[in-house]
């Protein structure tokens, strides 16, 4: 019986070990973090290479529409999605870990508007004012009933240049991605000095998330190496380093 149980046991442990040497993620270009025409595919990206390298596992991106991103996860096509945010619905096919730097939504201002800027925060003080949103985004309940006349455009970039002109009292948006897009109008000889930051109301972490699709073993081991090689990166200053050099962080 001794023989038998040995074979067994190393019969089982191969079959609980999946080496990882490649891993494909599906993902949908969201600038300033990640897009497939950044440089070096955008910060986080550039993050979950260097966390894998760790481990010597090469990182193919996907890069497709986001219902095929979705898709691609479900029926395990792709080992998971770089990157998402944590949802109930998601979290029935996608396993969430270890979380990045969160999009922070929120509003920006103008300087040179009339509005008064309330210190404290409280929606109240929207009442009244015109809040340039890109058609499609997600809003706060509690925007969405604050008494603001709401005028969708087309970009950030639009939204915020009309900010820039006194068209608009506000600009709901992501806060990097609303710096990504001020960016890239101080490149054109825009000056965007006035334009602010006025305040967070709803924090997105994102998350790299794994298919529940795939095959169990590999998924963990998928999440294992991830989540080692981040505690690695995130140590010798690497993490920081990443993000700050893609202008996430300062």
């Amino acid at each position: 019986m001794k023989p038998l149980l040995y074979i067994f046991l190393i019969l089982f442990s191969s079959m609980a070990f999946t080496e990882v040497r490649n891993v494909t993620f599906g993902a949908n270009s969201f600038p300033p973090f990640f897009g497939e025409e950044m440089p070096n595919e955008g910060p986080f990206i550039e993050l979950l290479r260097t966390v894998f390298m760790e481990s010597n596992v090469k990182v193919t991106i996907d890069w497709l529409p986001w219902k095929r991103v979705i898709r691609n996860a479900k029926n395990g096509s792709v080992d998971g999605i770089a990157f998402a945010w944590r949802t109930p619905e998601r979290e029935s096919f996608l396993y969430f870990d270890e979380k990045f730097l969160a999009n922070e939504n929120g509003l920006y201002y103008s300087l040179s508007g009339k509005i008064q800027i309330s210190k404290p925060f409280v929606y109240s003080s929207l009442n009244g004012t015109s809040i340039g949103v890109v058609g499609g985004y997600a809003m706060p309940e509690l925007l969405k009933n604050s008494g603001a006349t709401f005028n969708e455009g087309i970009s950030d970039a639009t939204l915020l240049r009309m900010l820039l002109k006194g068209r608009l009292d506000f600009v709901y948006t992501g806060k990097y991605v609303g710096q990504y897009a001020l960016a890239s109008m101080v490149s054109e000889g825009t000056d965007v000095s006035n334009i602010k930051w006025y305040v967070t109301l709803e924090s997105f972490p994102n998350y790299l998330a794994i298919s529940k699709a795939i095959d169990i073993n590999r998924a963990n081991e998928i999440r294992r190496l991830f989540k080692d090689g981040l505690v690695k990166i995130q140590g010798d200053g690497r993490y920081e380093k990443i993000l700050r050099d893609g202008h996430l962080i300062k």
